[in-house]
C-alpha cells in the first residue's frame, strides 16, 4: 500500500532486477522511464548515471547507434567524461573495428585518468590488433595489482593468466 511503482528508486531497482533477471526489453522500458523522471524534476546527476545506463543497455540490446547517442549525450555535458569516452572506444573497437580510433580516445583519456578499467580494454586491443601486447599487458598488470583493487579484477586475471597459460 505504501510503494511507489513510479518513484525513481522503485524504477531503477525493478530496471536492474529486470537486467538481472535477463529481461532486457523491461529494463530499457523501466530505465527510459526513470530517466524521464529525472528530467521532470532536474536532476543533471541522475539524467547523466540515467543516460549511461541506457547507452549500455541499449548497446547489450544491439542498438549501438542509440547507445552511441546516449553517451554523446553525457559527453555534451561533460566532455570529460570518462565512462562515455572509455564507452565510445569500445564501440568504435568492438562494433566498427576502428582500432585507431578507439587508440586514440584511450591515449586522450589516459592523459588525466588512470584505470585498471582503461589498461585492460587498451590490452583487449592490443591483442586484437597484434601490436604492444606486451606493452599493454605490463600498464594493466601494474595497474591492476594495486591493493585498492582488491579481488575486482580476478575474473578478468584468470583469464589472462590461463590464455597464456601462467599458472
Amino acid at each position: 500500500n505504501i510503494e511507489n511503482k513510479r518513484s525513481f528508486d522503485y524504477l531503477i531497482r525493478i530496471a536492474k532486477w529486470q537486467d538481472h533477471e535477463g529481461n532486457l526489453d523491461a529494463t530499457i522500458s523501466y530505465m527510459e522511464e526513470a530517466l524521464q523522471g529525472a528530467k521532470e524534476k532536474g536532476y543533471e546527476g541522475l539524467i547523466t548515471w540515467c543516460e549511461t545506463n541506457l547507452a549500455d543497455y541499449y548497446g547489450h540490446h544491439g542498438d549501438i547507434e542509440k547507445s552511441y547517442q546516449y553517451y554523446l549525450k553525457t559527453l555534451e555535458k561533460n566532455p570529460a567524461d570518462v565512462y562515455a569516452l572509455k564507452k565510445i572506444a569500445w564501440i568504435a573497437f568492438s562494433h566498427d573495428k576502428n582500432i585507431d580510433q578507439a587508440k586514440y580516445i584511450i591515449s586522450k583519456v589516459k592523459k588525466r585518468y588512470a584505470g585498471a578499467d582503461l589498461d585492460l580494454l587498451a590490452y583487449e586491443i592490443a591483442l586484437y590488433d597484434n601490436n604492444y601486447i606486451k606493452q599493454n599487458f605490463e600498464n594493466y598488470w601494474s595497474e591492476v595489482s594495486k591493493t585498492g583493487y582488491g579481488d575486482m579484477y580476478n575474473k578478468y586475471n584468470y583469464d589472462i593468466l590461463t590464455a597464456n597459460k601462467e599458472y
